[in-house]
């Protein structure tokens, strides 16, 4: 066991900043941040990511049901298909993303740190977005907005890692599903 439970959260950041930032930097997500900012750019993400959490989510509820079915993971796809109707676009799904198996606790978790820690950025963006695109998005922001409190849910989710990761070979085992998710992340954009 690892005397610093925050060794996980420092473990996941670093192995995975290299993505993380290759990822802020890929056109089809860093246009969202510019003050040129469009309706159609903005469909467009949500477009690549409605494909990524067809097949992402159901595996990531699969293993959270498994391994911390108390976890309360507020499921994407369906703010994604509100989103995108409401701007009158139908959802295009890509089969060929597979998602890693989450076929344990560390797995899990790996994936979990991922799509949980975007939704710090989703309230940077969704403010960006309501402030450059106005009445065009107000209406679809669900996905950027999440309900309730982001940051306490983030509290949740952190406390989870730390309390889930307390050994070297769990964290590495969290590291690499981190990395193959935010792969497929990269693959959409």
């Amino acid at each position: 066991m690892l005397d610093n439970s925050f060794d996980a959260l420092a473990a996941l950041r670093s192995g995975t900043r290299d993505l993380h930032q290759r990822l802020e930097a890929q056109p089809l997500f860093s246009c969202l941040l510019s003050a040129e900012v469009s309706r159609d750019d903005y469909v467009k993400a949500l477009s690549a990511l409605h494909s990524l959490y067809a097949g992402l989510e159901t595996e990531l509820m699969r293993g959270l049901q498994q391994h911390a079915p108390a976890y309360p993971y507020i499921t994407r796809l369906p703010l994604l298909q509100r989103d995108l109707a409401y701007l009158g676009s139908a959802p295009v799904l890509n089969p060929g993303l597979q998602p890693a198996v989450m076929d344990s606790m560390a797995t899990t978790l790996g994936t979990l740190y991922v799509i949980e820690g975007s939704m710090l950025g989703g309230k940077l963006l969704k403010s960006h977005l309501h402030s450059r695109l106005g009445d065009a998005v107000a209406g679809a922001l669900a996905f950027y907005g999440l309900d309730g409190n982001i940051d306490s849910h983030w509290a949740v989710t952190q406390a989870l890692l730390r309390d889930n990761l307390s050994t070297l070979d769990a964290i590495e085992q969290a590291v690499a599903a981190a990395r193959q998710t935010f792969l497929l992340f990269l693959c959409v954009s």
